[in-house]
């Protein structure tokens, strides 16, 4: 435990036990603090942070330069295509929200695509297809049934609506363990769809966290082999993974090792802090007094390292019977010492802070840029139009809670600003198949307006194709080498799914 630990109290989501408070009221208040103290908050959005761009790129000496976005930065990059585009050599968008786009009526809208893409891939592999030929039907058919509570497990458990769609939604966002899921899908869901038979795929999955072996999809590729050489293949398979879980594992030990050499380089470093929570005591017991000592202690950051300043913050916030003991420490300590206090303060309080701001930042823009341009009206509207409005039901508390903290902010809107952007800058358009932030789609249709713009679809991979797919980045090379030239489909190609056949 830390001094930030125990003065963080203020932050966090719950006030008092059992007195939960809703993230949307938790915003209000924010709000009303910052603007309170005067500050504009009209004056952030995406328009100024597009002239902050050509501003830092010109004041940097570019005379021209490349743009690289990913979701909110897709925005900010189509906004700096619109406004300031003189400059800009080449643009890629990857995980694409379209300005034209309203993405908080759309909030279903990248799911549902998401499994229309999972069928149609399995519709055009030729085994999958011939295994299941029904798999649209039957899913169907499983989410209609789960829906009115008329499916259970071989347990008696109901399947649920959630359970049903997990399969399709859980591989976004799997950036550090790629998802092994897709092959799988068609098997899973006709195994709910049956509970009376048996479901070795299910249970597999449930045993494997969501993550089935590698050496499942691989039953094909056995056929015909040797005895030999199919254990050669397993050998092979096992190296793998466990290179996998080495890579994990050598980078969890790296930090650690590196924690663990700050401290041991700078022991009055961490005893300071264990003496503060020694300290600290009576500060749990005051809600006001804990908001005043983490509020000093954040700011201790906006100046350099400095032993006055952690002197005066002692004095200002310890009982005085234990100033005597923290101002010796502070006497006691050389410069290299100060300075891991002042960094380890840095480090506490960006990860006390973290949970509670989140992405307010992204809320900035979306309140006042997209609100009126949404509306959950809006967003149950189109929902029920989906070819899978089940996937709605996941995100209505979101989209309830999302309108709701809007509330907190007034609206800013600005002419023009949601016009599909028009451009003869070349850019690289790249969405994924299992993206559910932003729809597999938009990429294509914020091309639409994009003259010289190549659009490509990556299969197996979520959220930022780049940051699943290594062929990505071969592709943004290969564009910026020559962002006019006609770049081939290797990648789209290279990333077909195959899927698992029973």
């Amino acid at each position: 435990m830390s001094i930030a630990d125990v003065v963080d109290g203020t932050f966090s989501m719950t006030e008092t036990e059992g007195d939960k408070t809703r993230p949307s009221d938790l915003l209000h208040r924010c709000v009303n603090e910052i603007e309170a103290a005067g500050t504009d908050l009209s004056a952030y959005n995406t328009s100024e942070n597009a002239n902050d761009v050509a501003a830092l790129m010109s004041a940097l000496g570019y005379e021209t330069y490349n743009i690289h976005g990913i979701s909110y930065g897709t925005r900010l990059t189509l906004e700096v295509l619109r406004s300031h585009p003189d400059a800009v050599r080449a643009a890629i968008i990857d995980g694409v929200a379209p300005l034209q786009v309203p993405l908080y009526e759309t909030l279903a809208v990248p799911g549902s695509e998401v499994i229309e893409l999972t069928l149609q891939q399995c519709a055009a592999d030729a085994a999958c297809n011939a295994a299941f030929p029904d798999f649209r039907a039957v899913l169907r058919d499983t989410l209609d049934r789960a829906a009115a509570g008329e499916l259970f497990d071989a347990d008696g458990d109901p399947i649920t609506v959630e359970l049903v769609l997990t399969p399709f939604l859980a591989r976004n966002g799997t950036y550090a363990a790629p998802s092994t899921l897709t092959p799988f899908i068609p098997s899973m869901i006709h195994e709910m769809a049956d509970p009376d038979s048996p479901s070795p795929l299910l249970d597999h999955v449930m045993q494997t966290d969501g993550q089935p072996q590698l050496a499942a999809p691989l039953d094909r590729a056995r056929e015909g082999l040797l005895d030999t050489e199919a254990a050669a293949l397993d050998d092979a398979v096992r190296m793998a993974e466990g290179l996998v879980q080495a890579d994990v594992d050598f980078d969890l030990a790296i930090d650690t090792l590196r924690r663990r050499l700050h401290e041991t380089d700078v022991p009055l470093a961490r005893i300071f802090d264990d003496e503060m929570v020694r300290s600290a005591t009576e500060l749990l017991e005051d809600a006001d007094r804990r908001r005043d000592a983490l509020l000093a202690y954040a700011r201790l950051r906006e100046g350099p390292p400095d032993a006055d300043a952690l002197r005066a913050y002692v004095q200002a916030t310890f009982p005085r019977d234990r100033h005597s003991r923290l101002l010796g420490l502070i006497d006691a300590m050389s410069t290299a010492e100060l300075a891991a206090v002042f960094s380890t303060l840095s480090r506490q309080v960006s990860q006390t802070l973290e949970p509670a701001g989140g992405n307010l930042h992204l809320w900035i823009y979306a309140c006042q840029e997209s609100i009126p341009f949404n509306s959950y009206a809006g967003f149950r509207e189109t929902t029920d139009a989906l070819p899978w409005p089940e996937v709605g039901t996941l995100y209505d508390d979101l989209a309830q809670e999302f309108f709701a903290a809007c509330e907190a902010f007034a609206p800013a809107p600005r002419p023009g600003f949601h016009d599909p952007v028009a451009s003869a800058v070349p850019v690289l358009s790249v969405g994924s198949t299992w993206d559910t932030q932003t729809a597999p789609g938009w990429p294509a249709l914020a091309s639409e307006t994009l003259s010289n713009a190549q659009t490509f679809l990556i299969g197996e991979a979520g959220h930022g194709a780049i940051a699943y797919q290594p062929c990505v980045a071969d592709l943004v090379l290969a564009f910026l080498t020559d962002p006019l030239r006609t770049l081939p489909d290797t990648c789209e190609r290279s990333t077909v799914p195959r899927f698992h056949i029973p």
